[in-house]
């Protein structure tokens, strides 16, 4: 158990440099690898936020894990260096009062970031934003990036599909349940889509394939991550 000491709203796990980040209001804590041995250990660095009552409702780390992105309860998005030591790196203004969700593609050059209604669409490497694109209000909890497609989804119970290049609507995918969680697999081949009624949704991201996975328990998944060996 790791002490946050407030209420986690989001969390990043760091294969490659075993590291935590647990993230909430105020400030986010980095824990190391000794901290998940033993219940009293303190956090290895609190990083603060710009200010004390800004909120971090979703993280997102970089393919390389040197870096991360957070949104939330905040009219920006930060980016932060985590090594070799973790700071912000700079703050991007965003357009909207909450973030709810973040996806960044696997070449780190886009950064997708859900707000209630639209999505901004971020150039990293120049630090721009390249375009606020407009989803259904309740379509737009949730967010992911695969190749050259992303995909939104919320209360509405649809999973949207868009073309990344020319912003056109692909598909949608009446799943039939609020829609709280997206993510794909390293091959970036399926996706996984969890709704609030525990049920998860397996898709594949070029054919129209899908499976769904019955949880006979009720869990409200927040959040699903692939294994990184997929």
């Amino acid at each position: 158990t790791l002490c946050h000491g407030r209420k986690v709203s989001a969390i990043a796990v760091s294969g490659s440099t075993h590291h935590v980040y647990t993230c909430g209001t105020g400030y986010i804590r980095v824990w190391d690898e000794s901290a998940l041995q033993a219940w009293d250990k303190f956090p290895q660095a609190q990083l603060d936020l710009q200010h004390p009552y800004d909120c971090v409702l979703t993280c997102k780390l970089f393919p390389d894990e040197r870096s991360l992105i957070t949104g939330g309860k905040a009219q920006t998005l930060t980016l932060w260096d985590l090594v070799p030591t973790p700071r912000v790196r700079t703050n991007l203004a965003s357009t909207g009062t909450m973030c709810h969700s973040l996806a960044i593609s696997s070449d780190a050059q886009i950064c997708l970031a859900c707000f209630k209604g639209f999505v901004e669409i971020w150039d990293l490497q120049n630090q721009i934003l390249i375009r606020k694109h407009e989803v259904p209000i309740y379509g737009s909890r949730c967010v992911d990036i695969t190749g050259n497609k992303f995909w939104t989804g919320g209360e509405d119970t649809i999973l949207y599909s868009w073309d990344l290049r020319n912003y056109q609507r692909l598909h949608q995918y009446s799943l039939q349940n609020e829609i709280v969680s997206i993510t794909h697999d390293p091959s970036e081949e399926w996706l996984l889509v969890a709704m609030r009624n525990s049920n998860i949704m397996i898709l594949h991201t070029h054919r129209m394939e899908k499976f769904k996975v019955i949880i006979e328990r009720f869990n409200f998944f927040h959040n699903l991550k692939f294994a990184s060996c997929g």
